[in-house]
């Protein structure tokens, strides 16, 4: 598993990687929300990469297929004294993940792979720090440092956003609204988290990131009457809003995915 993680984590940023922020409510408030890393595109590269009649491409019979479902209250129940032993701060993050769950889907042959991360909440106080809920995720499937070593690296960081970036949503029979906001130390200022222009217009930069994409989607009970994010598409019901950015513009301002939708009144 761990191997997987780490092999995730370098097709996100040494190729196309799409992902995909969802967020569904019901009717009473409570929903789903989950962020999912689509590495097929990726894959396919790297298949291309490969040569000809390479052991890879001579026996799809031996390509693997993997359907895997992680659970983080199941972990922790089943290592409860493990967990209960860890020093107060480890426990806590591990605490906050109850609920929080894993998914990866990989199809060597079809050239398939993707995860993602998500939680089923009850109200929006579940979605508090959820940011820092999915690094914690991640790192959970980690042993060792080795996601912290990643991260040191400025082209792996990517994968899981800035340690600093954090999202907050406000929902009611109005309105809703997705926001991103910033914790700063004080010796560090938004220029230091963000992508600059002169980074943004290396050439190699641009070719490793170019076709990858920061999608949202949201779905409602209640139809929608307007919303702030101009291109963003609408479902024929008025219920479901979609919109998509370029990765690039999404690390020179995570703000971009900022949205206010107004509802239909009833």
């Amino acid at each position: 598993m761990k191997k997987l993680i780490l092999l995730l984590a370098v097709l996100v940023t040494a190729f196309s990687c799409n992902v995909t922020e969802t967020l569904i409510f019901d009717e009473n408030g409570s929903g789903e929300y989950y962020t999912k890393y689509d590495l097929s595109e990726a894959m396919k590269q790297i298949g291309a990469m490969g040569p000809e009649g390479s052991a890879d491409n001579k026996d799809e019979k031996n390509s693997k297929v993997m359907d895997t479902l992680i659970v983080f209250s199941d972990i922790m129940e089943v290592y409860k004294d493990s967990v209960a032993a860890l020093p107060e701060n480890e426990r806590l993050v591990l605490e906050s993940l109850k609920g929080m769950y894993m998914k990866i889907n990989a199809n060597e042959a079809e050239k398939e792979m993707e995860f993602g991360v998500g939680l089923k909440f009850k109200s929006l106080k579940d979605l508090k720090d959820i940011q820092k809920k999915i690094r914690a995720a991640q790192a959970m499937s980690q042993k060792d440092g080795e996601l912290d070593k990643m991260k040191e690296n400025p082209m792996m960081s990517m994968l899981f956003g800035s340690d600093e970036s954090e999202l907050a949503f406000e929902y009611n029979d109005k309105y809703f609204t997705r926001n991103t906001f910033f914790e700063l130390p004080e010796d560090m200022s938004l220029e230091d988290v963000l992508l600059s222009e002169e980074d943004a217009g290396d050439e190699s930069f641009q070719q490793m990131l170019s076709n990858a994409s920061y999608s949202v989607k949201l779905k409602f009970p209640k139809k929608i009457k307007s919303y702030s994010i101009e291109g963003a598409n609408l479902s024929d019901d008025a219920k479901s809003l979609e919109y998509t950015f370029n990765w690039i513009e999404y690390l020179k301002n995570p703000k971009v995915l900022d949205v206010k939708v107004e509802f239909e009144d009833e």
